[in-house]
């Protein structure tokens, strides 16, 4: 009988688990999250300018987009965050590169600068 206990309190922290990993499952299979930004090469890393063609409808009032710019001396990350008219762009490369943007973001386009 002095068994029992260690036991019971076993099979209650292993259902415990269970519904925890089972409510995790469900919860990743819920609603989609906001599409990613397209992958941009730009031909140096000194000054990154593309001139992605806007879509026909603009943005939503409110998205996140996140993608990676390849550059010559690795990766930046750009991640944008559109809220109204607002957006806020923040951008890193791991070592060198960290900057925020902000800006206007109208009829699918950004206009986002830095403080510096």
């Amino acid at each position: 009988m002095k068994t029992r206990g260690p036991l019971i309190t076993l099979g209650a922290v292993a259902v415990l688990g269970i519904a925890l990993w089972l409510g995790n499952v469900f919860q990743e299979q819920g609603p989609v999250a906001a599409p990613a930004a397209e992958s941009v090469t730009t031909p140096s890393a000194a000054a990154p300018t593309t001139t992605p063609s806007p879509p026909a409808t603009g943005f939503p009032a409110k998205a996140d987009y996140v993608g990676t710019v390849p550059t010559a001396t690795g990766v930046i990350t750009l991640e944008i965050s559109l809220d109204g008219g607002k957006a806020i762009a923040y951008a890193c490369d791991g070592n060198s590169v960290e900057v925020w943007l902000r800006g206007d973001a109208e009829d699918g386009v950004v206009n986002a600068t830095s403080q510096d």
